[in-house]
């Protein structure tokens, strides 16, 4: 059984998606035109956070039970379905229900600018995160084709602020990336500190056309920019170790660097004449490996890294350092 992904209790994984098999491989398949409902039970969002008081038992000197007394000011929330505890929180944590993170997406569904991708909940039900596909493909050139998704996603264990992020699909590799929104660090988020506000959070994603517009323009770039073998080594340095990277010898042997090195040379979608030499390649090669080559546990904890996680990190890492190329 997977490490991240919850189950209910007839075993079905706790996710939902529809089209093709997702690159991740989880959930349950629906038709594009499922009603929102529909996503809300099959994704398993279709129960609330609770709150309860946190209680403890007091012993006399014996070590007896003589009365239980509560913790204020703190909270312990667990599922609705299950009773199952999700986390200890203070009494100022603002719960986003799983349930509104399916909300969010109904009137960009139901207008037509968007469709439902993929749902779902890891962590059994601390993180829930909904995926829509915008009806705006891109041809980076000769059949490179990336597709734009929204990205909705929260936690109720204070991991995770709610965090709303454009993001894209390279076609012929599967490779997921997210673009730079308003504030320039890829995302746009609202801690827990605050209750959550859906009208106010597409309101600031109003910068949807000019954020794909500016990855288009930005693509099309990296795909005509030409590498060198040196300048490959130097990137793939730059990326995995950040400012160390200038005390490392570049012909030393390293695994994760010799992998990665592989990927870009003839990995899945590396042929392409956009990736073969230039700067799409590179960041297409650190995408490559940190969605489908990396080690993990298990395929949704793989998910988990590269949506919310280290994989994430990385995968925003390489896009700067590739646009520093051009």
């Amino acid at each position: 059984m997977a490490h991240e992904l919850n189950f209910n209790s007839a075993g079905k994984a706790s996710m939902a998606y529809a089209g093709e098999t997702p690159w991740h491989g989880l959930g349950q398949q629906l038709t594009p035109d499922a009603p929102l409902d529909v996503w809300t039970r099959e994704a398993g969002l279709d129960w609330e956070v609770k709150k309860g008081a946190i209680a403890y038992e007091v012993r006399d000197e014996e070590n007896n039970p003589v009365r239980m007394q509560t913790v204020p000011a703190r909270w312990a929330l667990y599922r609705s379905d299950t009773g199952a505890p999700l986390s200890v929180m203070s009494s100022n944590y603002h719960i986003t229900q799983p349930r509104a993170v399916m909300e969010f997406f109904r009137d960009l569904t139901e207008g037509g600018d968007f469709k439902m991708e993929t749902a779902g909940v890891l962590r059994n039900g601390s993180t829930y995160w909904a995926l829509a596909k915008a009806e705006d493909s891109f041809d980076v050139g000769g059949g490179d084709v990336v597709l734009p998704y929204l990205l909705l996603a929260t936690s109720c264990d204070g991991s995770m602020s709610n965090t709303a992020q454009f993001t894209t699909t390279r076609v012929v590799c599967n490779n997921t990336l997210s673009l730079a929104v308003a504030n320039k660090t890829g995302q746009i988020r609202v801690p827990h500190s605050t209750q959550f506000n859906a009208e106010k959070f597409k309101a600031e994603l109003g910068l949807c056309a000019d954020t794909w517009s500016q990855f288009k323009t930005s693509a099309t770039s990296l795909s005509k920019r030409k590498v060198s073998k040196e300048e490959a080594a130097r990137y793939f340095l730059d990326v995995f170790y950040g400012d160390e990277a200038e005390s490392i010898d570049v012909e030393a042997k390293r695994p994760m660097i010799e992998l990665v090195t592989k990927i870009y040379l003839d990995g899945v979608g590396q042929r392409a004449k956009t990736a073969q030499g230039t700067a799409w390649g590179l960041l297409n090669a650190v995408t490559r490996f940190a969605d489908h080559e990396r080690k993990a546990a298990s395929r949704d904890t793989r998910l988990q890294s590269a949506w919310f996680g280290a994989g994430a990190r990385l995968k925003r890492d390489a896009l700067t350092q590739a646009m520093a190329m051009v």
